[in-house]
């Protein structure tokens, strides 16, 4: 409850600016959904926040409040050495959800949706003679869907270099999506 006027306290007599000095103290509020302890960077700047995370575990190194024409990130990058980008793909059997979040993040740095084919998407029970047609096509339907999950998957990791693919969803449409990645993303 303090430490939004302590933090002020120090950046003005260190000079801040008025503006900064109300951002800082707008910002720097409990961390709300994250368990103890954590760590907070924060970077004002003519009395905008231009950078502000919440780093989970405890300081890395010694608390730093300064005023400074240009900001000093060897704190971010000290108390962050281990953070790295995955993909969670919940997918179905009509497509799925992509999304690139950080091993430190809470929030989805990106997010891509997959809308598959939906026509005959169930399998149901009767037809009569033609029933396994019906049920082979429902099954080339889901395998065309999780193929383009599994392709936006691939393209993903491709692009932002993550070390982990997790895949929850639909069971069945998960082993389709993990059987199609590709040899490089199938290990992740």
């Amino acid at each position: 409850d303090v430490l939004p006027e302590n933090i002020c306290r120090e950046l003005e007599r260190q000079g801040a600016a008025r503006a900064d000095l109300a951002a800082v103290e707008a910002a720097v509020r409990p961390a709300e959904g994250l368990p103890d302890p954590v760590s907070r960077f924060l970077v004002v700047r003519d009395g905008t926040v231009e950078i502000d995370e919440v780093l989970p575990g405890p300081l890395a190194g010694p608390g730093v409040v300064r005023v400074d024409a240009a900001p000093d990130l060897t704190p971010l990058f000290r108390h962050r050495p281990d953070d790295f980008p995955y993909i969670v793909a919940e997918v179905s059997r009509d497509g799925g959800e992509i999304r690139l979040q950080r091993a430190s993040g809470r929030r989805a740095e990106g997010e891509q949706q997959i809308e598959g084919e939906t026509n005959h998407i169930n399998k149901f029970p009767g037809g009569g003679w033609s029933q396994a047609r019906w049920q082979r096509h429902t099954e080339v339907v889901w395998r065309r869907n999780t193929e383009q999950v599994a392709e936006q998957v691939d393209k993903a990791v491709a692009e932002s270099g993550a070390q982990l693919v997790v895949l929850a969803g639909d069971i069945r449409a998960r082993g389709l999506v993990e059987e199609q990645l590709s040899k490089a993303v199938q290990p992740l």
